[in-house]
Order: structure tokens, then sequence, then C-alpha cells
């Protein structure tokens, strides 16, 4: 789950995914990772993004009451929330244009692993399912 915080948090964004597979989130000074994967190699279209937090508990726990906001998403909820704001980004020409509008994109439930190594390998985020429909793919590692 990702919480908002109240805390400035440092975010650097690795241009090397194994930088990035070794980098590790702090709590202090609060600290996440990010890495992004483009389309292109112009590196104009990002595809996925990859992010390391800390847990809201673990944000509570260490710097008190307030720095952990009580807006707990799920990476599903982000997704959805990129897929609308898309939306919302296009003319009207580039939505009648769209093949798949929102309303049939299928954002799946995150899928938790406990491991770093499972959360980091490459997965295939994007996929035509059996409904065909178009379905992006979410997962997170558990921190508890």
């Amino acid at each position: 789950m990702l919480t908002g915080t109240s805390l400035v948090a440092r975010n650097p964004v690795h241009t090397d995914f194994d930088a990035f597979v070794k980098s590790k989130p702090q709590i202090s000074p609060l600290t996440t990772q990010q890495w992004v994967e483009y389309a292109d190699a112009a590196k104009i279209l990002p595809m996925l993004v990859a992010c390391k937090t800390k847990s809201a508990d673990h944000l509570l726990a260490v710097h008190g009451p307030g720095s952990a906001l009580d807006d707990l998403l799920a990476c599903q909820d982000v997704n959805r929330s990129i897929v609308n704001g898309a939306w919302a980004a296009m003319t009207p020409g580039e939505r009648r244009a769209a093949s798949w509008p929102p309303t049939t994109i299928m954002l799946d439930a995150d899928e938790v692993g406990f491991l770093g190594s499972e959360f980091i390998k490459p997965y295939t985020f994007l996929y035509l399912g059996a409904d065909r429909r178009p379905h992006i793919l979410a997962i997170a590692q558990y921190a508890g």
C-alpha cells in the first residue's frame, strides 16, 4: 500500500536498471527510489514506472503521528489514476481514435511478493487477456 506523507522525500530516478535493483529506500532522511522503462530509445514515452517506498507504519514508527496520511492506495489505484489522467488529457479527436477507453481497460489487483527478487524481476505488466481486453498488472512487495 502507498500513502501520502507530510515529509519531504528525496526521489532519485535511476537511469540504470541494475542500480535501481541494488538501491534501497531509506526512512531517515526519507528517500524513495524510482526507475522508468521507456518504450522508445529517445526516452520520451514512459511505459513502466517502478518505485521503492517505505510503509505507512514505518513512517509513523520513526517520524511520529501525522507523518503518514490516511490515504492508503494500492498500486492498482495508482494505475487507475494514470489511465484516467491520460484519458482526461486527450483531445476529443484522440478519444474517438483510442482503441481502448478507460472503461474497457482491466486494472488487475496487486500481486504481492514477499522477496525483493520477486518484486524486482522484469514482468509482463500489460497484456491482452482471455476476455480480449487490455490488462494492467501491478506488483507490490510486502513490507510488514
